[in-house]
């Protein structure tokens, strides 16, 4: 009965998102029912995948949103009533592109809680636009796109996706910092675009990270090889496993070199490793990993530092206090909560 219960406000709550997907009510208990259990993210996958499958039958010649969610309605009631729903019926007669339809909805629900997605809401579109999937600071998210690629999202970071990837194309947009351990397939490359950069790979893992407020992007190069173009200069360069590629986003000049890659994904596990980096590059990373402030005084900010700890075991204030503990830097709370780094 208790179950029965469950599935009811589980369906209950679907039915107001697919509504109106800014009702924060219908989000926030489904995030939490998501992560109660697999078989209430079963439950949510389910109506879901219903939802798209209701869009896809009866086509006409412009999407009817509220037919579509109308013939939902009508197809969950079925369903109570048979208890299952016929599978076969699932992907009307464009199974390829609905099948990457349901993927998308597979995701939404396994990462819930941190992933948050955009539908197309124009009259005329009958499918989903581009999936996108982000995560706010403080946060790391991991997903696993249609064709069987991993990719983990750093903080503050976001993918985006056409609804043909994996069929089409296999080319995703990246803001932010990801590491990608890339499903090998000859016939389809897989193309990352970022502001600064484009990057080819057939099959291999790499770090890539572009956030929109550092004066470079770098790719550290884990497995087998990519070729990365300059936006800005239209320059080439291949790279290798344990290399590392650093961009100046002012002059678009890409430098190569001879590097020790496996920490590179480091931060997937939650530890942080800095070896000789910049203050100030520290002192972003710290932002976006803790979700807080730091401002450094102007004549640290060149200054490099040596340090590696796991996130997940020392909060800010443990991290500052122990870089302050090396004497090459002070550390102070300022009124307003934020931090401020100086000499």
């Amino acid at each position: 009965m208790e179950k029965e219960n469950k599935y009811s406000s589980i369906d209950a709550m679907t039915e107001r998102y697919l509504a109106d997907r800014n009702d924060n009510e219908a989000i926030s208990f489904l995030k939490d029912a998501a992560m109660e259990s697999e078989e209430s993210r079963k439950r949510i996958r389910g109506n879901i995948e219903l939802w798209f499958s209701s869009s896809e039958s009866g086509r006409s010649a412009r999407f009817n949103k509220d037919a579509a969610y109308a013939r939902f309605l009508s197809s969950k009631a079925a369903r109570q009533d048979e208890g299952r729903r016929n599978r076969r019926n699932l992907f009307g007669k464009h199974p390829a592109k609905s099948i990457i339809r349901v993927a998308a909805a597979v995701i939404l629900i396994a990462a819930l809680p941190w992933i948050g997605y955009r539908f197309d809401k124009t009259a005329g579109s009958r499918e989903l636009a581009d999936v996108c999937i982000s995560t706010p600071n403080g946060s790391i998210s991991e997903v696993t796109l249609p064709d069987g690629t991993k990719v983990w999202l750093n903080a503050c970071s976001e993918i985006k996706y056409s609804k043909d990837f994996g069929t089409d194309n296999r080319k995703v947009k990246l803001t932010g910092e990801a590491c990608f351990d890339v499903k090998k397939n000859e016939d389809l490359p897989f193309c990352v675009n970022s502001k600064s950069a484009d990057l080819k790979v057939l099959g291999t893992k790499f770090t890539y990270r572009d956030y929109p407020d550092d004066k470079t992007m770098m790719v550290q190069l884990i497995r087998g090889h990519v070729d990365i173009e300059s936006s800005k200069t239209g320059r080439h360069i291949r790279m290798q496993k344990d290399e590392t590629m650093t961009l100046d986003k002012q002059t678009g000049c890409m430098t190569k070199r001879k590097t020790d890659t496996s920490q590179s994904d480091s931060w997937v596990r939650g530890e942080q490793f800095f070896d000789e980096v910049p203050l100030q590059q520290i002192a972003k990373t710290l932002e976006r990993t803790y979700n807080v402030k730091i401002n450094v005084a102007p004549q640290l900010q060149d200054k490099t530092f040596y340090i590696a700890f796991n996130s997940s075991g020392m909060d800010i204030n443990a991290v500052l206090r122990t870089m302050a503990e090396t004497n090459r830097m002070k550390v102070r709370k300022t009124n307003d909560g934020n931090y401020y780094l100086y000499q």
